[in-house]
């Protein structure tokens, strides 16, 4: 297959040496670092305003005025355990702040012109009580209400919006609510930055529990943040590399979402918001063997909804295949139109290399595969919002999808708004090569490659690739998870696919092992 470009392999290793302590009950084995990208009054994303407001829900945090505060997240800060002390933390503010406080003006916070602005972490204010957005009931009727963190009388807890039963969990419930509040919003919040997505690992901590371990990107190095840690009874054995992230919940900030072989021959769809906390199953199917599905989990949204809604690719066994798909409705997947193949496309051509991104440009995702072909080439063939076939978007010459392995990933790498796809492809030689292409909408185009100096070598990453916009640029980076020859790992990124930009982050002793292929990227 002909290259356009060679590109020399230039390590700019990211140092990590000052990372703080760990909290309490971080895992030993993993860098130290800490639990929040902000500072107390500086920049905040809305997803790490969610993550404090969840962690109070999380700890159990009840109300009171009696004068005893709560620490935030790191527990470097205490604030009033009341409706304004739980929106003054969530926000990271350096003071606790009352209810009257919020209905003036401030430099900390703006007033919206309208509720009808409110996006995730805006808060709303009135006499007496105010409440942290989360997200509406029906985005398309504000008048039904919206679910918020909140908590108002004595010995009450924060109250969950992602909770599995919502029953009563409305912060207001009709439009003449929500005409008693004041909209404000946090100043400095971070909005480009904010969509920077970090990596999570799903680890099997081989006791029959797991692990998300995830980070955040400072748009040049990865930290540490907060983990998920499983209570025993769900076990990665029963999930395989069926592990994908989107934002399933549409609350701005991604989901990790697994697909779950149940001992009753069905499956489940479960979700774990922010890749931090446990959702629960959002969907059970009738018998269902997930064994032919393998690895061809993906999870995009399909129908530009704002939610992202998961699809299985299924080899029906009888040499053709279903693209099993779903949508999403907030809080638990519902069953959906299929596509069902005619027989002449095998899935045993294509292995795991399955990946969804808008490769057309309409606002909706779609599914790509790359296919060995029987005459040693490969096709790109591309399904538009994973329902309807497009056929073959490209041709090869000569190509081994062999040495590529499951390394396919699919995402926006020039910020054109299509997504493009690439395979990061094993040289044989101690080499690798990341092969690049571009979409025109209806077919894709050879560009650029990325080829290595023989010091990165593809059997310490297995299938740990992924693609997201980790430096904050508006273009998606590739992000490789390798085994380090002393026992611990580093994360390698590439910009755009294209640039190496070394190793943006250095473990303590770590296994691979058990995270198998489970590498994601989410902005969470």
């Amino acid at each position: 297959m002909q290259q356009n470009l060679s590109t020399a392999f230039a390590r700019r290793a990211a140092a990590m040496a000052g990372a703080l302590a760990m909290a309490a009950g971080g895992l030993v084995g993993l860098s130290p670092a800490p639990a929040q990208a902000s500072s107390i009054d500086g920049p905040i994303s809305r997803s790490e305003i969610l993550s404090r407001a969840q962690n109070w829900v999380d700890r159990g945090i009840t109300y009171t005025q009696t004068g005893t505060w709560a620490s935030d997240i790191d527990g470097s800060h205490t604030y009033r355990r009341d409706c304004s002390g739980l929106v003054s933390m969530a926000w990271h503010l350096n003071t606790s702040y009352v209810t009257g406080d919020f209905q003036k003006s401030n430099s900390r916070w703006t007033t919206l012109a309208s509720i009808h602005d409110f996006q995730a972490g805006d808060a709303m204010v009135r006499t007496g009580h105010m409440e942290l957005f989360s997200h509406w009931k029906d985005k398309n009727d504000h008048s039904k209400g919206a679910y918020v963190y909140s908590f108002n009388s004595s010995g009450e807890t924060v109250q969950n919006p992602y909770a599995p039963n919502n029953a009563g969990k409305l912060g207001f419930n009709s439009a003449s609510d929500l005409a008693t509040y004041k909209p404000i919003r946090r100043t400095g919040l971070i909005n480009g930055p904010a969509a920077r997505k970090g990596p999570a690992l799903a680890h099997d901590d081989g006791d029959g529990t797991m692990t998300i371990h995830r980070w955040n990107s400072t748009g040049s190095a990865f930290d540490h943040t907060t983990d998920y840690k499983g209570d025993g009874a769900f076990h990665l054995s029963n999930v395989g590399d069926r592990v994908a992230a989107g934002d399933v919940d549409g609350d701005g900030s991604d989901d990790v979402v697994m697909a779950y072989q149940l001992s009753d021959g069905t499956f489940g769809f479960y979700v774990f918001d922010a890749g931090l906390t446990s959702r629960g199953r959002w969907y059970t199917s009738g018998p269902y063997n997930l064994g032919p599905v393998a690895g061809r989990l993906v999870v995009a949204d399909f129908n530009g909804d704002g939610k992202a809604e998961p699809a299985l690719v299924h080899d029906d066994g009888d040499g053709t295949m279903t693209i099993h798909r779903w949508l999403s409705t907030g809080s638990s997947f519902s069953r959906t139109t299929d596509y069902t193949g005619d027989g002449t496309f095998r899935l045993s051509n294509v292995g795991d290399r399955v990946a969804a991104g808008d490769v057309t440009g309409d606002g909706k995702a779609d599914i790509v595969m790359a296919y060995q072909l029987a005459d040693g080439t490969f096709g790109y063939y591309v399904w538009s919002t994973g329902l309807t076939s497009l056929g073959r978007w490209y041709t090869s010459g000569t190509y081994n999808l062999g040495p590529v392995a499951n390394r396919l990933v699919v995402d926006d790498f020039n910020g054109d708004g299509k997504a493009e796809p690439a395979l990061v492809h094993d040289d044989g030689d101690g080499t690798m090569t990341i092969h690049r292409w571009l979409s025109t909408g209806s077919s894709f185009s050879r560009t650029t490659d990325y080829t290595g100096d023989g010091t990165f070598r593809l059997s310490n990453v297995g299938d740990r690739v992924a693609a997201g916009d980790v430096t904050g640029d508006g273009k998606a980076d590739i992000v490789m998870t390798y085994q380090l020859a002393d026992g611990t790992f580093g994360y390698y990124v590439w910009s755009t696919g294209l640039t190496s930009l070394g190793r943006w982050y250095t473990s303590g002793a770590y296994n691979l092992g058990p995270v198998d292929g489970r590498m994601v990227l989410g902005n969470w």
